[in-house]
């Protein structure tokens, strides 16, 4: 598996050569080993691809990430290979029961609301003792619903500077301010991580453990990015200066590039810290496992976070 996550932000040509993505622009040519990459991102309108690059692409399992003009995620080209169980991993799914899945959903939706009481608890903020004292109140399949709640009480202290009541708002509510973009920037960022991991371990991204969107082709990325986001939520609180006092109407290159660095997280799963590229990896096998065994104790679930 590669380590570099390259960002393309200008335009030109990207195509195969020797084994190395090949970047052309009219002044300059780059070249990188396709063996180094775990995903590359693209970011402007007009960059052409070859043909036998993107093949090579998937071949080596690389995550191709195209954005639209407000750089948000838009597309996802992942390999077609990568699991050679994948009749029997689609059978643990189809047989999944619903208790099986609540307990599950459970176990996510408690780590989330844990996750983000060490988010406050690391900005110094007050609250944590109370979305933790949540956390252990959260019951099968969620069925008091104390995500939401824990989630309102956990914005409100997060973001409590701002002049007006922070709303979260999603890329499809149109016009939307810069510490929202942000924020949807960088879960995208780790959505699509999850989605390259769980195509690769073989599970059908669409059969989700908690969402059933039937226009939604990755429930099971939205069940699974759950606890990561408070550590996107650490991180974007770093840059509020920019997110919350600048003057752009769209998130600069520069912020681009330092929101990114998500990607070289460490996150703690079990005892131990691993990458975070890693860490979805095996959160999905470990989902696999559950299925396989009923045991909803062999979900792995990222635990703790910290920056390389």
């Amino acid at each position: 598996m590669g380590w570099r996550i390259l960002t393309i932000d200008t335009a030109g040509k990207l195509s195969l050569k020797d084994n190395q993505l090949l970047f052309q622009t009219e002044d300059t040519s780059k070249s990188v080993a396709i063996e180094d990459l775990e995903c590359v991102l693209l970011e402007n309108q007009q960059i052409e691809l070859t043909h036998p690059l993107l093949s090579r692409l998937a071949e080596e399992g690389v995550m191709l990430v195209s954005s639209d003009p407000k750089y948000q995620a838009s597309g996802i080209t992942l390999s077609y290979w990568g699991q050679y169980k994948k009749i029997e991993v689609l059978e643990y799914q189809l047989s999944a029961t619903e208790p099986l899945k609540k307990r599950a959903w459970q176990k996510i939706i408690s780590q989330k609301i844990h996750n983000q009481a060490l988010c406050l608890e690391l900005l110094k903020i007050n609250g944590s003792d109370e979305l933790k004292k949540n956390s252990r109140l959260v019951q099968s399949g969620d069925a008091s619903h104390i995500e939401g709640t824990s989630s309102a009480f956990y914005f409100k202290r997060l973001f409590d500077f701002t002049e007006d009541p922070f709303v979260r708002q999603q890329h499809y509510d149109g016009e939307i301010n810069l510490l929202n973009a942000g924020l949807n920037y960088c879960y995208a960022l780790v959505r699509a991580v999850l989605i390259r991991h769980i195509v690769a371990s073989g599970l059908l991204p669409y059969l989700g453990i908690h969402h059933k969107s039937r226009v939604n082709a990755f429930n099971l990325a939205d069940d699974l990015i759950e606890p990561f986001r408070p550590m996107v939520d650490n991180h974007v609180y770093q840059y509020l200066d920019y997110l919350c006092y600048g003057n752009d109407e769209k998130l600069s290159l520069e912020m681009r590039r330092e929101l990114q660095k998500i990607f070289i997280y460490q996150v703690k799963m079990d005892d131990n810290w691993i990458k975070f590229p890693a860490s979805c990896r095996t959160m999905c096998q470990s989902y696999i496992n559950v299925l396989e065994s009923g045991d909803v104790n062999l979900l792995k679930v990222p635990k703790e976070w910290r920056q390389k």
